[in-house]
């Protein structure tokens, strides 16, 4: 297919009691605001996800600081409408709470759909199966709200109005890997920043949404509220419905099957998805991972800065309360992608190429498997001059490892289908089975030429290090002179394009050289010191600084003997 593919998703954090503390590992799921998704006190709605259930924290109810009015206990009858008012005659500058208690005959908590109408025709909706549920909005105007009722059985409800705050600028964020939002009305700016500042420590943010067109169900998204929240990535909902030819009835429904699936940690594994779905409009480095039959996303990954962006467009079968065994697989990708059983690591500088003075440098990288649990290894070359993004998003099985295993791969640049090239190694590990393990793989490197000689290499051990996050980096001893020749390298490892700032650094302190390198992302550059105008060096240190962008770059420096070919990485710090 001549698209560009990558994988962008958005992982949202469920929450199920009231303020919590978490360990790693644990998602967050907001469901107090505007949410669709439907589970009920004693079953998870999503069977797809019930397997992990120990995963999630879900939010369903917020405590109410100050009550306003309370509507006692109804009787509501199987296919009735109700609706009624409440005036809100005074400025409230956190959130206006509508707290929802009931029972429906047959169900654990109160089957229907609840929606509440702001003085503006904003709507915040909620459909409910949970004995108690609050519905917030945060800063909200003066005016007349209207609640609309509806259950399609026999019930009775009860609602308390109230104020209180905003979860999205309550809870410590910070504490999950991930941020989970099944569905979504419109946020404040200030919550839409909360989440926006999550994402910038290294947070994910995965989106599920509903569409549902036909048959026997119509639902929806507010996919303008989902796309001011998606704004700073690449991917937005289109609200255009997927097709395909294949489809399952499962409901009564016909549901769409979508076998176009791009290889990816988060779709590992995955055949097909089996759900109704809106499309995704992608641009910049978001990536697609499963498409419709036009070739349109349904599932797309993005990165930005230092966040994650995880966007599922599907709607019914795999957001259901039936169950399709054909989704677990790709669910339990999610979780595990969400919950940073994802391990990544980079190698600054590998080799399969021809170096100076008659040197050939080859790059073998070996691989511990340090977790419980069996771990696939993807890799993906890093080109110098190129951005990366695509090459991450179509990252190569190098291999699985089992348990406290080993691999080495030989020649890692050629095993990535790279020959005569310079640059940097992507690596990551994901688990065959759940694990709670956050680091999975230790690797370190070997980038060797033949001794001259005779027998034998010279070459220098890299270790593979997480994504950079310091402004400037200082790596030491630096030669350059007829024994020996000295070489600086950067890596970017974030989505944006950065500029680093290279000074060379003499013994005394003296500035030698003093370039800005513009890096695309994921690119990996390196220079000797000679292209950089330093003919002699008696010992020195390169100093680099981000002047752009992210803060994200791996920098190091490699000293080489010009006899031996004999060499040593320093990583600089």
């Amino acid at each position: 297919m001549a698209l560009l593919r990558t994988s962008l998703m958005v992982v949202c954090q469920l929450i199920a009691a009231l303020w919590v503390t978490t360990a790693f590992g644990e998602c967050l799921v907001v469901t107090t605001h505007g949410s669709r998704w439907q589970y009920r006190d004693d079953v998870w709605r999503y069977p797809a996800f019930q397997a992990h259930e120990e995963m999630f924290t879900v939010l369903g109810a917020v405590p109410l600081d100050r009550t306003l009015r309370t509507y006692p206990s109804r009787t509501i009858s199987a296919q009735e409408h109700i609706d009624f008012t409440f005036e809100l005659d005074e400025q409230v500058d956190d959130a206006l709470l509508f707290h929802l208690s009931g029972n429906t005959p047959g169900y654990n908590g109160f089957r229907g759909s609840f929606t509440v109408v702001d003085p503006n025709e904003v709507e915040y909706r909620l459909w409910n199966h949970t004995s108690e549920r609050t519905l917030h909005i945060d800063q909200p105007v003066q005016g007349t709200y209207t609640v609309y009722m509806f259950t399609d059985t026999d019930g009775s409800f009860s609602v308390e109005v109230g104020t209180g705050v905003s979860p999205f600028l309550t809870l410590d964020l910070a504490a999950f890997t991930a941020l989970f939002l099944p569905d979504l009305d419109p946020l404040t700016p200030r919550e839409i920043d909360a989440v926006r500042a999550y994402l910038d420590t290294g947070g994910k943010l995965v989106v599920i949404s509903d569409f549902i067109q036909g048959g026997s169900y119509v639902s929806s998204s507010n996919f303008e509220a989902l796309n001011d929240l998606l704004s700073p990535s690449g991917i937005q909902f289109t609200g255009e419905l997927a097709v395909s030819d294949e489809v399952v009835t499962a409901n009564n429904q016909e549901i769409t099957v979508f076998d176009d699936v791009v290889d990816s940690a988060v779709t590992r594994g995955v055949e097909s998805v089996i759900s109704t779905a809106s499309t995704l409009d992608l641009e910049g480095g978001a990536q697609g991972l499963v498409f419709d039959d036009n070739d349109d996303a349904v599932v797309a990954l993005d990165q930005q800065g230092f966040g994650d962006y995880l966007v599922v467009g599907t709607g019914i079968g795999f957001n259901a309360d039936f169950h399709l065994d054909e989704n677990d697989l790709f669910a339990t990708r999610i979780v595990e992608w969400a919950n940073g059983l994802s391990a990544v690591l980079y190698l600054s500088a590998a080799a399969s190429a021809p170096g100076s003075a008659g040197t050939h440098w080859t790059t073998d990288a070996w691989i511990h498997n340090r977790s419980d649990v069996d771990v696939d290894v993807f890799g993906a070359f890093l080109a110098q001059g190129h951005d990366n993004s695509s090459a991450l998003a179509s990252s190569q099985l190098l291999g699985a490892i089992s348990a406290g295993g080993f691999l080495e791969i030989a020649d890692i640049v050629s095993a990535l289908g790279q020959t005569g090239k310079v640059g940097g190694i992507y690596l990551a590990a994901t688990p065959q089975t759940a694990t709670d393990t956050a680091d999975l793989i230790a690797v370190s490197s070997h980038t060797w030429t033949g001794n001259p000689f005779g027998d034998g290499t010279y070459g220098q051990g890299i270790t593979a290090v997480s994504a950079g996050t310091e402004g400037e980096l200082r790596a030491p001893g630096l030669f350059q002179s007829s024994a020996f020749r000295s070489n600086v390298g950067v890596l970017n490892t974030s989505t944006a394009d950065i500029t680093v700032r290279v000074r060379i650094l003499d013994d005394k302190g003296a500035q030698q050289a003093n370039e800005l390198w513009n890096l695309q992302p994921y690119e990996q550059r390196q220079e000797s010191l000679a292209s950089l105008g330093v003919s002699h060096l008696a010992g020195g240190t390169c100093v680099l600084t981000v002047t752009a962008g992210p803060e994200s770059f791996i920098g190091y420096a490699s000293i080489v003997d010009n006899d031996s070919g004999d060499a040593v990485y320093v990583e600089a710090h």
